[in-house]
C-alpha cells in the first residue's frame, strides 16, 4: 500500500460525498490515520501529490477521476497552494471530465467486493480449484494452457463458491499463444443443462463472444443432440439455427497478445462485456437471468493465455442504462 503524506484537509475529502454534483457519485474513500502532525491518506482514487495519477486503469477508477477538477480548487483553498499541478494531471483532469460520457456504457453498478485475488502466490490455491490443465503463477499472473491429454479445455474455480445472480467481474487478460479464454458462470445444482453451464464470456484473438449457455448449446437436449453420433449434418444446422439468438459475436480491433482490462457486468437478461472500459460485446437472453449461479472461473482453449488482478462485485442494475442501451449495442461491431 502506498502512503503519501500530505496537508490535513480530510474534512474538504470527505465533504465531497455530500456536495450535489451532475454526475453518479463515487464512493470516495476517505482512509486517514492521524501521524503526529501530518495526515496520511491511503488508497486514493488520485494522488494526493498531484504530481502523477495512480492505478487509474479501471472504469470505475476512471468515473472517480472526473473529481480531480473538484478536488484541485479545495487542496489549494485548504493551504495546497505551493503544490505544483502538472501539465500531465491537467490533462488527465481533463480526460476524466470528458470520460465521464462513458459512465452510461456500464450495464451494472458495483455493490459489495466478494471476491478478490492478485495471484501473488506460487499455486492457485487456496482462492481457486483447478479441474484440468496447466496453470502456473508467476509475479501475479496466471498462465494457463490445455494438457493435451486431457481432450479437454484447461479450467479452474472460485473456491469456497457462493451464490449469486447479477454481479461484475473485472480481470486483465492476455494471450500467448492460446486460442480462447472464456469466463465462465454455472450453477453446480442445475440439472438441464450440461455440467449447469448458465453462461460464458469468451475472448478470442479477433472477437468478444459472448453466450447464454442455459437455453442455447449447453441445454441438455441440445448438447445431447449434437453429441449424439445419429444426428444428421441438416438436423444439427437446425439445432443451430434454433439457439442462434443465444449468442452473440463482436469483432475487436484491439491486440489481445497485449494487456487488456476485461469487465463482464451482468444484470437481469443482460450481460455487456467492456475492454479498457470501451463496450466489446453484449446479449441480451434468459438464460442471463438464471437467479442462482453459484461458480465462476476460467476456461483455456490452446496454448497459453494469461490473466491477473481479479474482482467480484456484487451489483444492481444500472438506473441510466435503458437510456443509452441502443446507442451502446448499436455502436458495436458484428
Amino acid at each position: 500500500m502506498n502512503n503519501t503524506v500530505v496537508p490535513d484537509f480530510s474534512r474538504s475529502l470527505c465533504a465531497l460525498r455530500k456536495l450535489s454534483l451532475p454526475y453518479p457519485a463515487p464512493n470516495l474513500p476517505c482512509y486517514l490515520s492521524q501521524g503526529t502532525d501530518q495526515t496520511f491518506v491511503t488508497d486514493m482514487p488520485f494522488a494526493p501529490s498531484l504530481g502523477f495519477y495512480r492505478g487509474m486503469t479501471t472504469t470505475e477508477q476512471l468515473r472517480n477521476a472526473v473529481y480531480i477538477p473538484f478536488v484541485i480548487p479545495i487542496l489549494i483553498h485548504e493551504g495546497v497552494s505551493s503544490m505544483k499541478i502538472s501539465l500531465r494531471i491537467a490533462l488527465l483532469c481533463l480526460a476524466a471530465f470528458f470520460a465521464c460520457a462513458s459512465a452510461t456504457d456500464t450495464l451494472a453498478t458495483p455493490g459489495k467486493l466478494v471476491f478478490e485475488d492478485d495471484f501473488a502466490r506460487a499455486e492457485m490455491a487456496p482462492k481457486w480449484k483447478v479441474g484440468k490443465g496447466f496453470f502456473t503463477l508467476k509475479d501475479g499472473v496466471v498462465t494457463a494452457a490445455e494438457n493435451p491429454d486431457d481432450k479437454h479445455g484447461a479450467y479452474a474455480y472460485v473456491q469456497p463458491s457462493f451464490v449469486f445472480k447479477d454481479i461484475v467481474v473485472e480481470y486483465s487478460a492476455k494471450f500467448d499463444g492460446g486460442k480462447a479464454l472464456h469466463l465462465m458462470i454455472n450453477d453446480n445444482k442445475y440439472k438441464e443443462s450440461h455440467a449447469g453451464h448458465i453462461l460464458r464470456a469468451t475472448l478470442y484473438p479477433a472477437k468478444v463472444d459472448v453466450a447464454d449457455y442455459k437455453f442455447g448449446a449447453m441445454k441438455n437436449e441440445i448438447f445431447d443432440k449434437m453429441k449424439d453420433p445419429a444426428t444428421t449434418a441438416e438436423e444439427k444446422t437446425k439445432l443451430r439455427a434454433s439457439i442462434k439468438d443465444k449468442q452473440a459475436a463482436f469483432k475487436t480491433d484491439l491486440d489481445l497478445s497485449q494487456w487488456h482490462v476485461v469487465r463482464v457486468e451482468i444484470a437481469g437478461d443482460e450481460m455487456l462485456v467492456s475492454l479498457d472500459g470501451k463496450p466489446a460485446a453484449y446479449i441480451k437472453s434468459q438464460g442471463i437471468d438464471h437467479p442462482t449461479k453459484n461458480a465462476i472461473g476460467f476456461e483455456i482453449a490452446g496454448k497459453a493465455s494469461d490473466f491477473k488482478a481479479m474482482k467480484i462485485w456484487e451489483a444492481t442494475p444500472a438506473p441510466d442504462w435503458p437510456a443509452h442501451r441502443d446507442a451502446v449495442v448499436g455502436a458495436l461491431k458484428k
